[in-house]
């Protein structure tokens, strides 16, 4: 009779999203307003629109309008947030950071 093996014990490392400031402005000055900026690199560490119009001091329809402009503005390549998240992703916009 075999005796099962133990699982391994699996340690999960503690991550964090970071928005590189220096290329989100490198690639997407030109496209969008400083607002739109502002709203983007929230969004991209996974705020919710709620958190960003607190921050922000403005209405959530309104962070909501930022969110859909910046979507037309980037229509080439970026239709929801997780084809965002991939372009920041390839673009060096978003980072994942590990800490031990």
């Amino acid at each position: 009779m075999r005796v099962p093996q133990q699982p391994m014990p699996v340690r999960f490392k503690r991550a964090e999203l970071r928005v590189n400031i220096t290329n989100l402005y490198r690639c997407l000055k030109g496209l969008l307003s400083p607002r739109e900026l502002d709203v983007i690199q929230r969004v991209l560490v996974g705020r919710t629109l709620k958190s960003i119009a607190e921050e922000l001091h403005l209405d959530i329809t309104t962070v909501s309008t930022y969110k859909a402009r910046i979507y037309g503005k980037l229509d080439i390549c970026v239709h929801n947030p997780y084809e965002m998240a991939a372009y920041a992703c390839k673009e060096g916009i978003l980072l994942l950071e590990e800490h031990p």
